[in-house]
C-alpha cells in the first residue's frame, strides 16, 4: 500500500474535494476522514496513517501535536519519511 492519509477538517465539502484529489494519485490512499480533532487523534492511534492532513486554526495546534505524539513522530522523522516517500 502507498501513502496512508487521514484527513481532518470540519468542512465536509473540503474533505470530500481533498479526498477526491488525493485518490487520483496512484500511491495515495485515504484511510479515514474526521470532522473533529479528538476523532482524528483516536483514528491516528488505531489506523497509524503516514500523513495526517488538517487545517490548523489559531490556537488549534495542540490536537496535531497530540497526534504526532501518539504516532511517535518528531519533526526530524516526519521530514525523513517525506524524503523517503518522495524518493529525495
Amino acid at each position: 500500500m502507498g501513502v496512508r492519509i487521514l484527513i481532518c477538517d470540519d468542512h465536509p465539502l473540503f474533505r470530500e474535494g481533498l479526498r477526491r484529489m488525493l485518490e487520483t494519485v496512484a500511491d495515495f490512499c485515504v484511510v479515514a476522514e474526521s470532522e473533529r480533532a479528538d476523532d482524528a487523534i483516536r483514528m491516528s492511534a488505531e489506523l497509524r496513517p503516514d500523513v495526517v492532513l488538517g487545517i490548523e486554526r489559531f490556537g488549534a495546534s495542540a490536537p496535531y501535536q497530540r497526534i504526532y505524539q501518539e504516532l511517535g513522530l518528531t519533526v526530524e522523522n516526519v521530514v525523513a519519511k517525506a524524503k523517503e516517500l518522495l524518493n529525495c
